[in-house]
């Protein structure tokens, strides 16, 4: 996955014994100058978390299992 493929509304499945789904809320570039992305998790919008896009890409750590919808 490219990094232009991941944007706001994609989720992700966390790939471990815990396998949350987590929703792209925000994509950022920060003061490192790389891109991150805020997620909250779909069973819990309350909890969130902040990740490099590099994570994300990550196909150990998470899989997509659905691409934002295009308006």
């Amino acid at each position: 996955m490219r990094q232009d493929d991941i944007s706001v509304g994609t989720c992700f499945q966390q790939v471990s014994a815990r396998a949350f789904i987590w929703r792209v809320l925000r994509l950022f570039e920060a003061i490192d100058g790389r891109p991150y992305a805020v997620l909250d998790r779909i069973d819990n919008p309350s909890d969130q978390k902040t990740l490099a896009l590099h994570g994300l890409r990550d196909r150990a750590l998470f899989r997509v299992i659905a691409p934002a919808e295009t308006a």
